[in-house]
């Protein structure tokens, strides 16, 4: 009868088998996880089966018990193999952390931030937050990664970036979450549009009543595509309204879709992010009920160490939002 060994002999006291962690690369072991097959991971590491093999053997011979089930397809991870998996994981994030900590305390002020963030605020937010933060931090790269919301969830959570901004309601309980300002679904008018005639040189759609969408539901819109937890919301909006629109063009990201109101082309839902750096030819306007609302977080693995130039891009992106969320009005 197979006897599952104690977690501490596997994580804690069989140092073999830590030093066999690294002898024989861990990325191995995770792409074999992530395909699920040796022969798969063999080829995307450019090395042979045989080679891949012998690995799978050496490391558990080390550790004195079996770490895959090769009788599942895909391949499995045994007990054991969770266990290790969990251990593997603890002692790379904490060994980034040692690392971060050194380079702290030497004050080296270099290094890299990896910042998950979508190519909307990637756009209009980026501008705004780097030089401050570069002309503090000359030395230290910033790497992004475009994403969408979902995504980058689990680009945090894999620890493949260090930051992110995300605005999904429902986050992992495994991340910290910085909260930085309310953000809010708006609708974008074609500026030649009756509707529009009420603005008289109000810009700041704060300071208007919120409209009923209902009496739109003859228009054109502009709708998204490949953005399904923005879809989800725009639905439910319809949803409260009552009415399905009548789409005249599906695009792809939110600043075409703007553009395109812009220009006449019809009506069209953006995030407010976009209508703070517009500009004079917009309408926006809140509506009067439906899920309209959300909030931008910074997030953040728990148990991730946090940089001095970490903890500064947090605190540059704190007080940029609180500047541009809390204008009393624009483009005056």
């Amino acid at each position: 009868m197979h006897v599952t060994p104690p977690i501490t002999a596997v994580c804690y006291t069989d140092l073999s088998g830590v030093r066999a962690m690294y002898n024989y690369k861990p990325e191995y072991f995770n792409k074999i996880l992530e395909t699920g097959s040796i022969t798969e991971a063999a080829r995307q590491l450019y090395i042979s089966q045989s080679a891949l093999s012998q690995y799978v053997i050496s490391l558990e011979k080390h550790l004195g018990t079996k770490l895959f089930d090769r009788s599942t397809t895909p391949i499995s991870l045994t007990y054991e193999g969770r266990l290790f998996l969990k251990m593997l994981q603890e002692i790379i994030e904490a060994e980034a952390n040692l690392k971060h900590s050194l380079e702290d305390i030497r004050n080296a002020c270099s290094g890299e931030i990896r910042i998950g963030i979508s190519v909307l605020r990637t756009q209009l937010m980026l501008h705004l937050l780097l030089p401050t933060f570069k002309a503090n931090y000359p030395d230290v790269s910033v790497i992004l990664l475009d994403e969408h919301n979902g995504d980058l969830v689990n680009l945090v959570l894999e620890g493949k970036v260090d930051i992110a901004f995300i605005s999904r309601r429902t986050i992992s309980p495994q991340l910290n979450c910085i909260s930085l300002t309310p953000s809010e679904i708006l609708l974008s008018a074609p500026p030649n549009h009756p509707i529009c005639a009420a603005i008289q040189g109000e810009y700041d759609w704060r300071n208007r009543t919120p409209i009923d969408l209902y009496q739109l539901r003859n228009e054109p819109f502009i709708m998204m595509k490949d953005y399904p937890h923005f879809t989800q919301q725009i639905d439910q909006i319809f949803d409260e309204y009552q009415f399905d629109p009548k789409v005249y063009l599906r695009v792809s990201d939110f600043y075409t879709a703007h553009q395109l109101s812009l220009h006449g082309a019809g009506f069209t839902f953006i995030h407010d992010i976009l209508a703070l750096q517009g500009n004079r030819h917009g309408a926006y306007f809140r509506l009067d009920r439906g899920p309209v609302s959300s909030e931008l977080k910074l997030c953040y693995k728990k148990g991730h160490y946090l940089t001095r130039a970490m903890q500064a891009f947090i605190d540059i992106t704190q007080h940029t939002c609180e500047a541009l969320y809390q204008r009393a009005s624009f483009n005056k």
